[in-house]
């Protein structure tokens, strides 16, 4: 081969690579003049914001930000769509004022505003709606399934037929929101609850406690103040507590519980120190029984001071110790009038005297806890005397007290004819006793007899 033959040989290969060249730098600048890039969703090179964007307002079905897919309830147009929704690397989370945000944010019920793509429904931009509100840490709330409806803080709303119910990212029990028993978080559309999610279940403490503790107050915590006996039903945030025990006549108490999310938390009260009083009691008779009763109805104790009663606890030297508080005593004896006092035991020594009446003493002298009826007598004459029970009353008219039974009234004066009349006091009652020739009288129905 001649050296011409080489260098058309080599002008021929030299043209081919221009020529390759200069293929590849056209089909790259028209390429990038027509911006054909593959879309894919992983892809960090891909600028979906370029692509064909539609709005949405909606709320969360679901959302799972492992597998880059939620499901949405377009919530203008009250449509569940059943296809999901992609999320990407470029998708911006945004809070209500536009502002980037944690996509934790992001849970199932929040309303959203949304720009994704027409075709591949690529979401670039999800957003906290301005529209919607969300409450947290709600326990104030009546959950109303056959109404369809929930109050939240005294204010109706309406739960939308689509709501979401959640606890944990999982579906949750309608009981359990009925029982009320739970801390929610409420996310909402004007009047409309869209989405509800239990944040924790409460817990409660089950303390068990002596007698001596009942009608206790029990701080739970820095505010809640309530009856011991209403401890065990009352629902509580998980976490740590301090109980403050306090009644009258004990030593205050403190107890430690942990109270856990869904369970009853069980606790026992021991060392309760009572604090005692003592009851001096000067009465007039022997071989009396005494019954004490507290105010609160704990307390409930017979006494005697005979050493053989087997009834009671023996009285001892008529003298009582008794924890503090306010009691009734009540002391009986056969063919006695029962005698009731009321004393409040406290760190000092109280003294109560007792005069115990037989029955017809106590009639006698007018004791004031034998009930008593008014009785008004008028005689015509109004001269007549009156006579009542043998003892002589009054002249003319006399208003008398009786007690309830059977009693005598005799009505005389000179020129008429006398009149004894038996009477069975039960009631306030009036008569007139009308004395002539006939014996005329006023009967106790009031009916006046010729």
């Amino acid at each position: 081969m001649d050296k011409s033959d080489k260098s058309i040989r080599a002008m021929k290969v030299f043209t081919v690579l221009v020529g390759i060249v200069v293929f590849i730098t056209v089909f790259v600048v028209a390429f990038n003049m027509f911006d054909i890039k593959p879309v894919t969703i992983d892809d960090d090179e891909v600028d979906i914001t370029k692509l064909a964007q539609k709005s949405m307002t909606a709320s969360i079905m679901s959302i799972n930000f492992d597998k880059q897919v939620v499901k949405l309830y377009d919530f203008n147009k009250g449509i569940a769509y059943s296809d999901d929704f992609n999320l990407s690397k470029q998708t911006k989370y945004l809070d209500k004022d536009s502002k980037l945000i944690s996509k934790d944010t992001f849970k199932t019920g929040v309303i959203v505003d949304l720009s994704y793509t027409e075709e591949s429904n690529i979401i670039s931009k999800m957003m906290v709606s301005p529209k919607s509100w969300t409450k947290n840490e709600v326990t104030d709330f009546n959950f109303d399934y056959l109404k369809n409806e929930i109050e939240i803080n005294n204010v109706d709303y309406i739960l939308d037929k689509e709501y979401s119910l959640t606890y944990k990212d999982g579906k949750a029990s309608y009981k359990d929101l009925a029982e009320g028993n739970v801390v929610i978080s409420v996310s909402g559309y004007d009047k409309t609850v869209l989405g509800i999610d239990i944040s924790y279940y409460l817990g409660r403490i089950n303390l068990t406690y002596p007698d001596t503790l009942k009608g206790a107050l029990v701080q739970v915590g820095d505010k809640k103040i309530l009856k011991i006996e209403d401890l065990s039903d009352t629902y509580l945030m998980p976490g740590d507590y301090n109980l403050a025990i306090t009644k009258q006549g004990i030593d205050d108490l403190v107890l430690s519980v942990k109270v856990e999310e869904d369970k009853v938390t069980n606790a026992d009260v021991n060392d309760v120190k009572v604090k005692t009083g003592q009851v001096n009691i000067n009465i007039n008779v022997s071989d009396y029984s005494l019954s004490v009763k507290n105010k609160d109805g704990n307390f409930n104790k017979t006494y005697s001071d005979k050493l053989d009663n087997a009834e009671g606890d023996y009285l001892g030297s008529n003298t009582l110790t008794l924890p503090y508080g306010i009691y009734s005593l009540t002391f009986t004896k056969d063919n006695y009038k029962a005698v009731t006092k009321t004393v409040e035991v406290t760190d000092k020594t109280k003294q109560i005297n007792v005069t115990m009446l037989t029955e017809e003493e106590a009639l006698l002298e007018n004791n004031t806890t034998v009930e008593k009826y008014k009785i008004n007598i008028s005689t015509e004459p109004t001269d007549a005397d009156i006579d009542i029970d043998g003892t002589s009353k009054a002249t003319g008219k006399i208003v008398a007290r009786l007690t309830p039974g059977t009693h005598t009234i005799k009505i005389t004066r000179a020129g008429y004819e006398g009149v004894e009349r038996t009477i069975e006091v039960t009631e306030d009652k009036e008569y007139k006793f009308i004395l002539t020739s006939d014996n005329a009288f006023k009967s106790p129905t009031g009916e006046i007899v010729e």
